[in-house]
């Protein structure tokens, strides 16, 4: 359940089912990063498989033809799981 849960604020700002932009952010610097914020949340308790989870996020984000410089930038002064919800792409 709390699997599900982290991994659902997690697409959320990765999902990008908006206009497209021109400057591409890096995936991996983003999802490496939102995963940084899960094990300093979750500490002991993050029960994941981190390297499945990377993969995944990654090839979601790449499916979705990445980030854009601005989400990047967003995602990476994150200091929290929450403050991630500020870095979706607007509709």
């Amino acid at each position: 359940m709390l699997k599900s849960l982290l991994i659902a604020c997690l697409l959320a700002p990765l999902c990008l089912s908006g206009a497209a932009c021109t400057q591409k952010g890096d995936c991996e610097k983003t999802v490496d990063h939102i995963l940084e914020l899960i094990q300093a949340e979750l500490g002991g308790d993050a029960k994941i498989d981190v390297a499945k989870e990377r993969a995944e996020l990654l090839a979601k984000c790449k499916e979705d033809d990445g980030v854009t410089m601005q989400q990047q930038q967003c995602v990476l002064a994150a200091k929290k799981l929450r403050d991630l919800a500020a870095c979706d792409r607007p509709r």
